[in-house]
């Protein structure tokens, strides 16, 4: 049976990797090219990534419960 800090570890790496890589695919629709999107769009996207990591930093200092967000343009 794998340690506490062991399963942390290991999920931490995993989902911060595919976290990081789908943060990256969420940058791919800045590209004006390919996407029309108006700048409150944009600034959407951004906030909504602001505030859940804000959230999780949050919960990493305290012991509070996680909420379900929802998100939508």
């Amino acid at each position: 049976m794998l340690s506490k800090e062991t399963k942390f570890k290991k999920l931490g790496e995993s989902r911060v990797r595919k976290t990081l890589k789908m943060i990256k695919l969420v940058a791919n629709l800045a590209n004006k090219g390919r996407y029309d999107y108006s700048k409150k769009d944009a600034e959407k996207i951004i906030r909504a990534l602001t505030n859940e990591l804000n959230a999780a930093r949050a919960r990493f200092k305290s012991k509070s419960t996680s909420e379900n967000i929802e998100f939508t343009l």
